[in-house]
């Protein structure tokens, strides 16, 4: 705990410590930015919820733990990587077919250091690599600041069943 003292928000620790002593009520996000007109389209998509670190799941492509993202609810993340290396490795891993199926792709929050880059001044070299990125998707993608290294997080549990429902208002994940 010393080496993330003052880097995390009180939510943070309040829901990771709910979460570790098997108290957590069903957790709502409701911040979701949709970044592509299927996130735009009424529905209600339900099924399993997977996450992980953009950087981890290009390594994994192929190999024992790669990524099984069809039909899922799928969050990605990351930490200290330039817009141009998101772009690339997003691109690559549709290309490869690891994000050509998921049922929705919640992008994370993408941060360089402490600061988050959505809402840093580099968050405007990072926002339109997603949208562009989401652009080629059939799926729906939406962007979240509550995913990742921020300074307010959600804990992802796993091997948990989400419920994402999308409006053409506002949009929540249920888990």
């Amino acid at each position: 705990n010393g080496f993330v003292t003052g880097l995390l928000g009180a939510s943070t620790y309040a829901a990771m410590d709910h979460l570790l002593h098997r108290q957590a009520a069903p957790t709502t996000m409701d911040d979701l930015m949709p970044l592509n007109s299927a996130a735009k389209a009424e529905k209600v998509i339900c099924g399993p919820m997977v996450a992980g670190n953009l950087s981890l799941l290009n390594i994994g492509v192929k190999d024992s733990w790669e990524l099984e993202a069809e039909g899922r609810i799928v969050l990605v993340e990351d930490v200290n990587e330039k817009p141009h290396v998101i772009a690339r490795t997003l691109k690559y891993l549709q290309r490869v077919g690891v994000l050509s199926s998921p049922a929705a792709l919640i992008l994370g929050d993408f941060t360089v250091a402490t600061a988050s880059v959505v809402a840093a001044p580099q968050g405007d070299a990072v926002l339109p690599v997603l949208r562009e990125f989401a652009a080629s998707c059939e799926y729906p993608v939406f962007c979240s600041q509550h995913v990742g290294h921020g300074e307010q997080n959600v804990p992802i549990p796993f091997d948990v069943t989400a419920t994402l429902t999308v409006g053409s208002d506002q949009s929540s994940l249920v888990f």
